[in-house]
């Protein structure tokens, strides 16, 4: 090999390892060898294998230290340059997103927060949505049968049971789904809260507007269905239903962000709260007219906001139906009251909401 007869060399020391195949003087001569005829990657191959029979060997690490440092000129005769000694230019700085990027980001994130909630709500069910639509309307068939008995057949308003109930029955499942359905939002979604996108706001808003687009969707199927059967279905006002659906949804959204934040530190608070759904059925006005009670009850019930909420739903589908104990202003300061107050208890308390449970 000194001679620089490196084919020769080459045949002997193939010769050599046949005989001592582990000599680790053996395998530095080869490295060499290699590195010689410019072959740096056989070469790399066996300083592999040297290092991994030798390993403690400070003559074998040196050769291959030599090896790598070759390596990093050259290989297979193309040069590269490491460094050439100019600095690279800074990257400029990445503009924050502005309030309509984050608007837009927080969208699709909401949004695929109710398209899991609704697989994971109604996807393990054959009929799925089918039971969203089966709880009312049993609900009111039994009403409309229960009363019509008791009532000789003649509603407090109209001709028919199916739509005075029904116009009882669709402002209270809204704000009750809507504010029950909340209440679990954080504590069911712990794992994605640990996703940098994902925030506490955004879990408890999918699931009010999933409850609010399901009732919504309900309603509107019942009210087809009514049509369809021959009844006079069509509200003699439009603007006042939605109006007060609206509105009822947002009261719901505010009551549902401070139970969904009360929930977290007092897990018995839904409990509680479904007991207090419970006693809002029977005061606020579902299968009964509250002209029909005496003066000093129904100015106790006047207090009640979703007696104001039904009463006015219902007197878009009645035009005959005006109370004077109806205060649609006060429903409306008490929505935009609980809603700001349920946002700002939420936000507040973001970071400890977000810590795993």
């Amino acid at each position: 090999m000194r001679l620089g007869e490196l084919d020769a060399a080459e045949v002997a020391f193939d010769n050599a390892a046949v005989l001592d195949p582990g000599n680790p003087d053996l395998k530095r001569a080869q490295i060499d060898l290699r590195l010689a005829q410019g072959r740096a990657i056989e070469a790399t191959v066996l300083g592999g294998e040297l290092l991994y029979a030798c390993p403690d060997d400070p003559a074998a690490a040196q050769t291959v230290l030599h090896l790598l440092g070759e390596r990093l000129q050259t290989i297979e005769g193309d040069y590269i340059v490491l460094h050439d000694g100019a600095e690279r230019a800074a990257r400029p700085l990445r503009p924050l997103p502005g309030f309509l990027d984050r608007l837009q980001s927080q969208r699709r994130v909401i949004r695929a927060l109710i398209i899991r909630e609704t697989r994971t709500r109604f996807g393990d069910s054959k009929l799925g949505y089918g039971w969203a639509l089966l709880e009312p309307i049993l609900h009111i068939a039994l009403l409309s049968v229960a009363f019509s008995v008791l009532m000789h057949g003649q509603p407090p308003l109209g001709s028919h049971f199916f739509l005075f109930y029904f116009t009882g029955l669709v402002p209270y499942h809204i704000f009750v789904h809507t504010s029950s359905g909340m209440a679990h939002a954080i504590i069911g979604n712990g794992a994605l809260l640990q996703l940098p996108l994902v925030t506490t706001f955004d879990v408890i808003a999918a699931r009010g507007l999933l409850e609010i687009i399901t009732d919504v969707i309900v309603a509107v199927i019942m009210l087809a269905g009514f049509g369809a059967a021959g009844l006079a279905t069509a509200p003699d006002d439009l603007w006042g239903p939605c109006t007060a659906l609206l509105v009822t949804a947002l009261f719901g959204c505010g009551i549902g962000y401070t139970n969904a934040v009360v929930t977290v530190f007092w897990r018995g608070w839904d409990k509680l709260y479904a007991q207090v759904t419970r006693g809002l059925y029977f005061i606020s006005g579902i299968f009964y007219v509250p002209g029909m009670m005496p003066d000093w009850a129904r100015d106790a019930l006047a207090w009640n906001p979703l007696l104001h909420a039904i009463d006015w739903f219902r007197s878009g589908f009645f035009a005959v139906y005006q109370p004077h104990w109806l205060d649609r202003p006060y429903l409306v300061i008490l929505a935009i009251i609980a809603l700001l107050a349920g946002i700002g208890l939420e936000r507040g308390l973001r970071r400890k909401l977000s810590e795993p449970l």
